[in-house]
């Protein structure tokens, strides 16, 4: 199971982040690689030195740091470089139509092969029809969040389906939403599993 929280430039800007995250993972004995911070396009616009230092002792701690909506609004290559990152998450304007369109297709391809050359996961978001899924797993994209595998559920739900025996990755068979769900060739979606946010 991972667990993805937004951060914003504001809750950068009055806390101290290190100490704040350390806290929490102190007080509550959860393992840091169980945890990715999603960067807000506002906190990543101009990335100051102080954010770049605080982003890296993060990471030195186990915390993964996630590019929320790829390829739209200030996200740039360049960050890539800069920050590091742990996850990209392609933004869901990308995936949606990519039948249709083969420059969707392409973009979507390049991003999940830059991904893997980076050895961060890649995340294609707003995943809602099978073909959909099936297109993504043929170019090689590993993981996928949408409401093909579920709507956002209530917190009891969602721990009702964390508490599950059943080993993480796999509900009832079928690729896990409590964290990105995996895509596979040969699962098909079933009903509503799982927290992802399309």
């Amino acid at each position: 199971m991972r667990i993805s929280v937004n951060v914003s430039a504001a809750e950068f800007s009055h806390r101290d982040m290190t100490r704040f995250i350390a806290g929490i993972l102190d007080e509550t004995g959860t393992n840091p690689q169980w945890l990715t911070l999603e960067l807000t396009e506002t906190l990543i616009a101009e990335p100051s030195v102080r954010m770049q230092q605080t982003l890296r002792t993060l990471r030195d701690l186990g915390v993964g740091l996630s590019i929320d909506d790829f390829g739209v609004g200030y996200s740039s290559l360049r960050y890539l470089e800069t920050l590091p990152v742990t996850e990209i998450k392609i933004d869901r304007s990308f995936v949606q139509g990519m039948q249709e369109s083969a420059t969707k297709r392409i973009i979507v391809e390049t991003v999940v092969k830059i991904g893997k050359e980076l050895g961060a996961d890649v995340v294609a978001e707003g995943i809602e029809t099978e073909a959909e899924r099936a297109m993504l797993c043929s170019i090689g994209c590993p993981f996928g969040q949408g409401y093909l595998f579920s709507r956002p559920l209530p917190p009891e739900a969602f721990l009702e389906l964390v508490g599950n025996s059943q080993p993480v990755g796999t509900i009832a068979n079928q690729p896990s939403s409590s964290g990105p769900s995996e895509i596979s060739a040969d699962t098909p979606p079933a009903g509503p599993r799982g927290a992802s946010r399309a």
